[in-house]
């Protein structure tokens, strides 16, 4: 009974010494949303001698992308899509794997950085916003 009382103190005593839950603040999903309304939308640039499109969209709370090359009408599903401020990154499920890493510029609507070929090549990229 001794050991019992003394585990109940001891929590008692935790519980009262614990602060009080602090509610999620609004400020980064704000700053999440923000980078989806920046990216969202449909781009276009070329890589590999193609126009390439892009379409962002936010479905459900999730950042959704697909791609197509020019000349061809089937929409691809884009992966691993990251926002983060002006910062989007995302890939193409290819052998080998194409990474795009690139920085958003609102005020001229367009997005520029580098394509990753894994293991061959990186190389420039730079896209803008289709009205």
């Amino acid at each position: 009974m001794f050991v019992t009382q003394a585990i109940l103190t001891a929590a008692a005593a935790v519980t009262q010494a614990s602060p009080a839950p602090v509610a999620p603040s609004a400020a980064p999903i704000a700053a999440v949303k923000a980078g989806r309304s920046l990216v969202g939308g449909a781009w276009t640039g070329k890589f590999l001698q193609k126009d390439w499109t892009f379409r962002f969209s936010d479905e459900d709370g999730q950042l959704r992308g697909t791609f197509v090359t020019a000349g061809r009408t089937n929409w691809q599903p884009l992966e691993a899509i990251v926002v983060s401020g002006r910062s989007v990154s995302f890939a193409i499920e290819s052998k080998p794997k194409v990474s795009f890493a690139l920085e958003l510029d609102p005020a001229v609507g367009s997005m520029s950085g580098t394509v990753t070929l894994d293991g061959l090549a990186t190389v420039p990229f730079s896209a803008t916003r289709n009205p």
